[in-house]
């Protein structure tokens, strides 16, 4: 900063204030922020059109955070292995195994799964939040401690997207107990399929060329 003969800073987040535009990889419903510098640009990934498929499957992803991928794969196991649904549960580190209707892996495709889930199970980070409201997947969210990831999940909350869950409720009684209130609700559904249509229809990448070409 001194090289620069810039002022000085006690914060990065400082920086942000002085530039001339803000762009948001979101939706004015999700983060409602009010600047005539910010441009709401939605998702910077292209939704696949993809035909009518059936919706049975759960996807599970809780990143690195409070919950452990061993408490993650033992609660979500117990919560739904015997359900109809077909549960994906993703985790880096995590020994790829079946178990009837239940798959576990250090990587899925989500990109091809989401179109035929019902919940996403996540930490309530941005890319997880995004992903599964552009095919229109409702959420529940357990963010732990992280102020972005409970920011998330309460935004996804207050839109009745989905449920914001406790770190301290990570069981497999209170999983199973918020996926039945969501999975018996439509208006979950249609509200992350609203939602995903507005930050698919806010342009990504092409509307912030547009906004800093000055069109």
């Amino acid at each position: 900063m001194k090289e620069l003969q810039l002022p000085t800073v006690t914060s990065s987040l400082e920086l942000f204030s002085w530039t001339d535009k803000k762009f948001i990889p979101s939706c004015y419903e999700l983060e409602p922020f009010h600047d005539d510098n910010v441009i709401f640009c939605g998702s910077l990934k292209h939704r696949n059109v993809v035909s009518h498929q059936q919706k049975d499957k759960i996807l599970v992803y809780m990143g690195n955070g409070t919950i452990s991928q061993k408490k993650m794969v033992t609660e979500i196991k117990t919560a739904f292995q015997n359900s109809n649904y077909h549960v994906y549960i993703a985790g880096m580190g995590l020994n790829e195994e079946h178990f009837d209707t239940i798959h576990i892996a250090p990587y899925f495709d989500f990109k091809s799964l989401l179109p035929e889930a019902l919940l996403f199970i996540n930490h309530g980070g941005q890319n997880s939040i995004i992903d599964g409201l552009i095919y229109g997947v409702p959420q529940l969210i357990c963010p732990g401690k992280v102020f972005e990831r409970r920011f998330n999940a309460q935004s996804i909350e207050k839109n009745h997207a989905g449920i914001e869950l406790s770190y301290t409720d990570f069981s497999a009684e209170c999983i199973l107990r918020y996926a039945d209130k969501i999975l018996s609700d439509s208006q979950y559904q249609n509200n992350a399929e609203n939602l995903g249509n507005i930050l698919v229809s806010l342009g990504g990448t092409q509307n912030i060329i547009r906004a800093l070409r000055g069109n």
